[in-house]
């Protein structure tokens, strides 16, 4: 996959109605999954074989344009990993785009393999202990930017923001049960992304949608995509 810019002003002038970048993420998604998986068989390098691929979605809202790019990792013997969320935050701000929508990070599915890179048995890898402490810290980034994590092989998967993942990592590692729980919850596949989208547009429908913040249609996502919520 090679980045690829969207103009979405052009596509609400043309239709006359505002594009929610939020659910054109969410709409993406599987389609982000299978580049990244495409690209993670070509891009990841690592010595000791532990894969990871990622896609982003991020807009300027300045210029109404949405872009997207996906990344492996690179980790070589006897050097500095550079992971692919970094890869792709890094991108993001040389194109010029300053607000992240969402990430997806894809990689093992082996808890015990999981836990050597991110500390704890969890059904699919989420931020290593570097990532935890610099995404969350980036400027393209906030508290609600979405992290969708899932297989290389396996479709099991998870969707956090990022605020989520730097506040539960901490409390889980220091024995709190409903944190770890919270880490564990999983769905077994994308056979129901249809119905969690549909979820999220319940969500944000209404005459006040339209004034909805962007962090705040990333909360419901969240919520939508978890299925902590249903119509």
């Amino acid at each position: 996959m090679t980045s690829q810019e969207i103009n979405y002003g052009n596509v609400e002038r043309l239709t006359g109605k505002p594009i929610d970048p939020v659910l054109w993420f969410l709409q993406r998604v599987p389609y982000l999954v299978e580049q990244a998986r495409s690209l993670g068989r070509q891009d990841a390098h690592s010595y000791r074989d532990f894969h990871v691929a990622g896609a982003i979605a991020a807009i300027n809202p300045a210029e109404r344009t949405y872009w997207e790019d996906a990344a492996g990792n690179l980790k070589r013997s006897n050097k500095s990993k550079v992971c692919a969320e970094k890869k792709l935050l890094g991108r993001a701000l040389k194109h010029g785009f300053p607000h992240v929508i969402g990430l997806v990070v894809l990689s093992t599915t082996d808890r015990a393999e999981i836990k050597a890179v991110s500390d704890l048995e969890t059904p699919t890898l989420h931020f290593c202990g570097v990532c935890r402490d610099e995404v969350p810290q980036h400027q393209c980034v906030a508290d609600r930017t979405l992290v969708v994590t899932s297989g290389l092989n396996e479709d099991v998967n998870q969707t956090f923001t990022v605020g989520q993942v730097a506040s539960l990592y901490p409390q889980a590692l220091h024995g709190d049960s409903a944190a770890a729980f919270e880490l564990t919850r999983s769905r077994p596949d994308f056979h129901d992304w249809d119905q969690r989208i549909a979820t999220y547009q319940m969500l944000t429908n209404g005459p006040e949608a339209v004034n909805l913040a962007l962090e705040e249609r990333q909360r419901l996502a969240q919520l939508a995509l978890s299925k902590t919520v249903s119509i």
